[in-house]
């Protein structure tokens, strides 16, 4: 009896901390945290109020309901989502609160998901999934996520930005380790449309389909600005008036380590566009936009108007850097009006269309370029077969200190005890072919 009431001493005590730390996790806190604990589709009962849960004391916290708590806080909120499908039932257009269709985010908030494997956000095509529109700075952070099946088209409203929409010049937005797959828009941007400026690094865009410009992302006003380095984007569409199957940039724009392939721009009968198959970079107004590529690979895109199916530039300046251009359709790079391309050196191209002119170039060859691979959780990058002409061809000056997939640059790919920078994403190692032996199965 003694040490049942020593215990229930010590246990009472220790229950109640667990309950009220437990209860932390749907109330704001000074550091604002949320731990959503719900995948249904609900609204907070009491936006402002410094707790996320859908009805009073039911202590059930959606991502809805975190969001609309979040934009209430002066506080920068953390959004922890575990494991799980997140799928938008409430529909409703035009409305800036995020308590119908897409979710709207209008302050400094971080949404971290588990794994983008794991923790998916599927819009059920009702809207697109996150509007995101501070009226002063804020910084939105995006991480291990998957954002899918968003819509953002006449139908609902909303026409830019399928899966996210960073619709005012004040919006910074950071989105690492996510993948954006099947979404659609209508005018430009179904994966990711900019108006301020977004940092991808570590993701893959791919599936994604709009009606005009930029079917895997939109880097959409001259004041735009956008970063993209250890990605792909992949297998996106621009269609009917297409301008950008991959990407449309229209600011200042860098790639680096990135992979561009299978993107596809295309038009109907009657409609000018079919641009751009992988990257269309033009404004039309100034400032003009600047796009730089290092060390990147842009490679079996696409177009309508097929002397465009790689790199299409109608103004502005397009440098370049370390970075294999080959096997699009019928041409690699395409000056449609007056722009710049300027060769920084290390370039490869199985054609001369882009006019490469250093001495560290190098045209009309085959780059010699394996399969996509996926390495871990790295974005889809092309590898090179071991008599690539991208070995060691690079120039170190230029060299990022990884590859997409994460592995150190440069490296002594060729054997020769001599370390330089590949051209391209990927960044060749003699230990990728070592052999895998399996185990002998002998028959009786």
């Amino acid at each position: 009896m003694k040490y049942s009431r020593l215990l229930l001493a010590i246990m009472v005590p220790v229950i109640l901390l667990a309950l009220f730390i437990t209860s932390l996790q749907t109330k704001a806190s000074p550091s604002a945290t949320f731990t959503v604990n719900s995948t249904i589709d609900a609204v907070d009962v009491n936006p402002g109020d410094g707790v996320c849960e859908t009805a009073v004391d039911n202590n059930i916290c959606t991502l809805r309901a975190a969001v609309m708590e979040a934009n209430s806080s002066a506080d920068s909120t953390t959004i922890n989502l575990p494991s799980g499908i997140y799928t938008f039932t409430i529909s409703g257009t035009l409305e800036e609160a995020g308590a119908t269709g897409d979710i709207d985010i209008t302050s400094s908030v971080a949404i971290v998901g588990e794994d983008k494997v794991t923790t998916i956000i599927d819009a059920n095509s009702i809207e697109r999934i996150f509007d995101i529109q501070p009226s002063t700075s804020q910084a939105i952070t995006l991480t291990n996520l998957t954002l899918q099946n968003g819509s953002g088209s006449s139908n609902v409203g909303d026409t830019y930005g399928g899966a996210v929409c960073n619709c005012t010049s004040f919006g910074t937005v950071y989105a690492d380790n996510i993948l954006i797959r099947n979404n659609y828009s209508t005018d430009g941007g179904a994966g990711i449309a900019n108006y301020g400026t977004f940092t991808i690094a570590n993701s893959t865009i791919i599936n994604n389909r709009t009606a005009y410009g930029g079917g895997g992302l939109r880097n959409v006003t001259t004041n735009s600005t956008m970063t993209i380095s250890n990605s792909a984007i992949l297998d996106n569409e621009a269609f009917i008036t297409g301008f950008g199957g991959g990407i449309n940039n229209a600011g200042s724009m860098a790639i680096t380590n990135s992979t561009i392939a299978g993107n596809e721009s295309k038009t109907t009968p009657g409609d000018f566009g079919g641009i751009g198959g992988g990257i269309w970079n033009y404004s039309g107004t100034t400032p003009s936009p600047v796009l730089t590529i290092t060390n990147s690979t842009i490679a079996n895109n696409s177009a309508t108007i097929t002397t465009t199916s790689g790199l299409a530039s109608q103004d502005g300046t397009v440098w370049v850097y370390n970075t294999i251009i080959a096997n699009n359709l019928e041409s690699n790079c395409s000056d449609l009006n007056f722009f710049t391309l300027i060769s920084g050196g290390g370039n490869l191209e199985d054609r001369n269309d882009c006019n490469f002119d250093q001495l560290s170039d190098q045209n009309n060859i085959d780059p010699l370029v394996d399969k996509l691979f996926i390495f871990g959780t790295a974005a889809p990058v092309f590898t090179l077969l071991p008599n690539s002409p991208a070995i060691d061809n690079g120039v170190n000056a230029f060299c990022p200190s990884i590859d997409q997939r994460g592995a150190i640059r440069p490296n002594d790919g060729n054997g020769d005890s001599q370390s330089f920078c590949d051209i391209g994403a990927y960044e060749f190692y003699l230990d990728d072919l070592k052999p895998i032996y399996l185990p002998l199965v002998v028959k009786s």
